[in-house]
């Protein structure tokens, strides 16, 4: 991993990115509510990163556009996706804490569906998304936020569109 490196994703990595995807999650995934929600969305491209070794993309982070009940708009992050041969060493971590840097400061909160153990790390928690739904599924996974503006999820209620 000597040639490894962090960068914006840019409009001709979306063919090796879905590709990524696709050896990361199970075909089933496309039923998910997440799934769902981010499809036919914009990918904020000002947010997602890559992560290349070698020339070749090893890792990716996504965020889509959402709206909230209240009709603001915020981002959903994902998928984050690291390929097989590089989970376990800092590609994820990386992934995560360079995008959650570049989004403090332009976006009020970022909403995830992913795993709390891990996420938790990050300040993502499920209390300050407490009355926020998703449309489907999200089992065994979580709802949770990472608000950048205090409160701004606190007076949100309903379905994420």
């Amino acid at each position: 991993m000597t040639n490894m490196i962090f960068r914006l994703e840019n409009n001709t990595d979306s063919d090796c990115i879905e590709a990524l995807i696709k050896q990361c999650f199970p075909k089933s995934s496309e039923k998910r509510a997440v799934s769902i929600l981010r499809k036919n969305k914009s990918w904020k491209l000002e947010y997602c990163f890559v992560a290349e070794n070698e020339g070749i993309i090893i890792g990716s982070i996504r965020f889509a556009n959402v709206v909230l009940p209240s009709g603001s708009k915020t981002v959903m992050l994902g998928p984050l996706s690291v390929a097989e041969k590089y989970r376990g060493k800092g590609v994820g971590q990386t992934l995560v804490e360079n995008a959650l840097h570049t989004l403090a400061g332009h976006e009020d909160g970022v909403l995830i569906v992913g795993n709390e153990e891990y996420y938790e790390a990050y300040g993502f928690e499920t209390y300050v998304v407490e009355n926020l739904k998703l449309k489907g599924d999200i089992t065994p996974f979580s709802l949770m936020g990472l608000e950048f503006e205090d409160d701004f999820f606190y007076n949100e209620k309903g379905f994420v569109s």
